[in-house]
């Protein structure tokens, strides 16, 4: 609060141009606002127009199909992972220009891709964007490796959507005896606490029942607000002494706690990039009166040894 500059409210045409001016810049890279619609869809419903994929760059700068919601029409037509985005509407794709290539995330939008599959040819398909259910894991799968079970998940998103497909999986895994476990966090950019608490609670609940996971620690004028998430221990919980997790500068907030959260329980090995650094947390306010909800940073997230600020990354 020490921090935030003193503006006339009534010099900002919109909620979203006041929240920028009063912001700490120095640090804040993440408050924001949006509308009670916006919220309701993606956050609470699990709902995500568009064609249904990500994309990222690959070492020589062609643009690489990451992930690929089953329930998408491209994945139907065979599109998958790996796959090169070379053209949209017959211009060349670049880093660039693919966001203004692709337009806005709305139902009716319709793309023509010519796609480089795995085989050295080409595809061409025409795809109309559209609400797509979104898969939050994206891949799950146990490999026997000698004595061991290798559990292996693909979390996309820490949403509440989320909570029974963790579910499934960590039954899936307890039925398969894994004795190890990697999860993928690559493309995940947070979410929810309380889902990133059910997933480490299945990870390390059995072995650490009310163990201390993070803290939210607020201003000195907020003390009242400060709290702790603790590990319940789940009938599927496994019992692990290491984890691994496969990173990168997108794997932020809620990703960043499972790492940082559980590092004092057991080896917690990270494989990838640096992540993107956010030690920090939102409340989620909401008024009846207007049509916004508001996510503040308003609170920093430490372990029960109380390590944290990794505003560099992990």
């Amino acid at each position: 609060y020490d921090k935030i500059p003193s503006v006339d409210p009534q010099q900002y045409k919109t909620p979203a141009q006041l929240l920028e001016a009063i912001k700490y810049k120095e640090l804040d890279r993440w408050s924001f606002i949006i509308t009670t619609a916006e919220y309701q869809q993606y956050y609470v419903e699990g709902k995500y127009y568009g064609h249904g994929f990500g994309y990222g760059f690959d070492g020589n700068g062609k643009v690489r199909i990451t992930f690929i919601f089953k329930n998408s029409d491209l994945y139907a037509a065979g599109v998958r992972r790996g796959w090169i985005i070379k053209k949209i509407n017959n211009t060349t794709v670049t880093a660039q220009n693919i966001s203004n290539l692709l337009g806005e995330n709305k139902a009716g939008i319709s793309n023509t891709f010519v796609f480089g599959r795995p085989n050295g040819a080409d595809t061409t398909i025409t795809s109309e964007k559209k609400e797509v259910p979104m898969d939050m894991v994206l891949l799950d799968t146990v490999y026997t490796l000698g004595a061991h079970k290798v559990g292996y998940l693909v979390l996309y998103s820490f949403i509440a959507d989320a909570a029974s497909e963790i579910d499934e999986v960590f039954n899936k895994f307890a039925t398969a005896g894994v004795t190890d476990l990697i999860v993928d966090l690559r493309y995940n950019t947070g979410g929810f606490t309380n889902i990133g608490l059910l997933l480490a609670s299945y990870i390390a609940g059995k072995d650490h029942p009310q163990e201390i996971w993070c803290r939210f620690v607020h201003n000195d004028k907020k003390t009242s607000k400060d709290t702790s998430l603790v590990l319940e221990a789940k009938d599927q919980s496994l019992s692990l002494n290491r984890l691994f997790v496969i990173t990168t500068s997108s794997t932020a907030s809620t990703s960043e706690i499972i790492i940082n959260g559980l590092r004092p329980m057991m080896t917690v090995f990270t494989i990838g990039q640096k992540t993107h650094g956010k030690p920090v947390g939102m409340d989620v306010l909401t008024w009846k009166q207007y049509d916004y909800v508001l996510f503040p940073i308003s609170f920093k997230i430490v372990n029960k040894n109380g390590e944290g600020d990794y505003f560099g990354g992990l």
